[in-house]
């Protein structure tokens, strides 16, 4: 589970960062090609660090791995 945490966060402090960044553009109304640039990066990453997600839990949990199966 620590593995799952770790990934997890990192994707996780990654799109907030994006997110941020897009939202400051906005505000700002910083250049127009540029934003809506990073707004479809922001929603491309968002899906596929939801589907990473997904399939690491996935693993996590319907996959255990050698030392869990041991511990049973």
């Amino acid at each position: 589970m620590k593995k799952l945490n770790y990934y997890t966060k990192r994707i996780l402090y990654a799109e907030l960062v994006l997110i941020f960044a897009c939202l400051i553009l906005k505000i700002t109304h910083f250049g127009g090609i540029t934003t809506s640039i990073l707004f479809a990066i922001g929603s491309i990453g968002m899906i596929f660090s939801i589907i990473l997600i997904l399939i690491i839990i996935y693993n996590q949990i319907f996959k255990p791995s050698k030392e869990t199966s041991q511990m049973n």
